[in-house]
């Protein structure tokens, strides 16, 4: 495992819809904000904030 980051501010994450929450079709977003999860070992879900690129965006 390398010492770089999962995901990292600026990256853009393509998304299918089961893959977010409320998701109703596959979106990208670029990443502004890490909330929580992404410093935590082992863990099952990243909460993450950003702005759409594509795809809906309700939800």
């Amino acid at each position: 495992m390398s010492g770089e980051p999962l995901i990292k501010v600026g990256d853009v994450l393509r998304l299918r819809a089961e893959d977010w929450a409320f998701g109703n079709g596959p979106v990208a977003i670029r990443v502004s904000h890490l909330r929580h999860g992404h410093d935590i070992p082992h863990v099952t879900m990243i909460a993450v904030m950003g702005t759409f690129v594509s795809g809906p965006r309700a939800g």
